[in-house]
């Protein structure tokens, strides 16, 4: 029996995407071992007052121990001070688990930290040299430097974030661990007679539209696509921010619809003619698993850990080229059989990518 304290951010729990699914997955695999006794760390501030987690949050199920600050609060306490430590508050624990970035004091609890990516420390994306992103990647250099020097142990999602940790930070390759992501049993099985919000054919974009998944890109391949009289759509779900709102509004065939819930999303992704996910940067890139897995093809750009993500079952092309993007989202409408074939590739290779799997690796590292 392993005793696992987990440090947990209850608030990305809310309307979970990319690192609130990984937090939600990773704790619920955790709780379901039998060898496993798993407790979470979260703030007084996140109880409603009668022993219970305030009900906006996910994981009100699972046992929990709290420390009387705010998160916030806590949290820089334990960046600048080392202050106060948590072994007070968690009574028998082998392991403080953070399934993602933080800095905590401990005395005698050993820690296993999640560093998801290292976006903000890139010095080559288009963004990069601009004031706000350097001052971003002062301050994520320090959390993650400190992060590094008080684990155990540091856990990531791919191989490509772990090389980035040794690049960038200069951290010690034996002391990082690759965990990964998984994906949801309903994407290995939409309900593909689920109602939509979308007539068909279309392409969907998972992520929103903004600078970093490349929403520039998605406006020339919907162009492109116009140019051609093709009567795919591009249907676009999460978050855009007003300027990308405004120029979408421009693109007769872009529909935005904003956060789409979970019971949707597989569907979403089973019905359309591929995933476009043309991202500048990806630390693991969910949608392109989850697409896969769902049964539709996937287009993604070749940065960051995409290529490794999708293996040979995902199409890898140049975002640059909408031309070439285009003329292959009409090909896979028009050709059933090579659209099944990079169907069956991409099933197969989502086969990998469970849960169960990443808690597998994780307790292997804590062991």
């Amino acid at each position: 029996m392993i005793n696992i304290t987990s440090f947990t951010h209850l608030h990305r729990t809310q309307t979970p995407t990319g690192v609130g699914v990984h937090i939600i997955e990773m704790l619920r695999e955790l709780a379901s071992r039998d060898q496993v006794n798993l407790q979470m760390l979260i703030s007084a501030k996140e109880t409603d007052g009668h022993g219970q987690i305030k009900p906006e949050f996910a994981l009100g199920d699972l046992p929990f121990v709290t420390y009387p600050f705010s998160r916030r609060i806590a949290e820089g306490l334990w960046r600048t001070v080392n202050w106060p430590r948590i072994d007070r508050y968690v009574g028998k624990t082998d392991v403080l688990y953070s399934p993602t970035e933080a800095v905590i004091a401990s005395e005698k609890v050993p820690q296993v930290l999640t560093i998801h990516d290292m976006y903000l420390m890139e010095p080559d994306l288009p963004w990069s040299q601009s004031t706000q992103s350097r001052k971003a990647a002062v301050k994520w250099e320090k959390l993650t430097r400190k992060m590094v020097d008080r684990a155990s142990r540091i856990v990531t999602v791919s191989q490509f974030t772990k090389q980035r940790m040794v690049e960038l930070l200069g951290a010690d390759p034996d002391q990082i661990f690759v965990v990964g992501n998984g994906i949801g049993q309903a994407y290995f099985e939409p309900n593909l007679k689920a109602v939509l919000p979308v007539s068909e054919p279309y392409v969907l974009v998972v992520g929103g539209l903004t600078q970093r998944k490349n929403g520039s890109a998605v406006f020339a391949a919907a162009q492109a696509l116009e140019q051609m009289d093709s009567q795919i759509k591009i249907i676009v779900a999460g978050h855009c921010p007003t300027v990308y709102a405004n120029e979408a509004s421009h693109h007769p065939n872009i529909r935005l619809l904003g956060y789409v819930d979970d019971d949707i999303l597989p569907a979403l992704m089973a019905r359309s003619v591929a995933l476009l996910f043309l991202s500048r940067y990806e630390g693991f890139g969910m949608p392109a698993v989850e697409a896969m897995a769902a049964g539709t093809p996937v287009i993604v750009s070749p940065y960051a850990s995409l290529p490794e993500i999708v293996g040979d079952a995902g199409l890898i092309m140049d975002p640059d080229d909408e031309h070439a993007i285009a003329s292959q989202i009409v090909s896979l409408a028009r050709t059933p059989h090579s659209r099944d074939q990079l169907i069956a590739k991409g099933k197969a290779w989502a086969e990998q990518y469970t849960w169960e799997h990443c808690v597998d690796r994780l307790l292997k590292t804590m062991h």
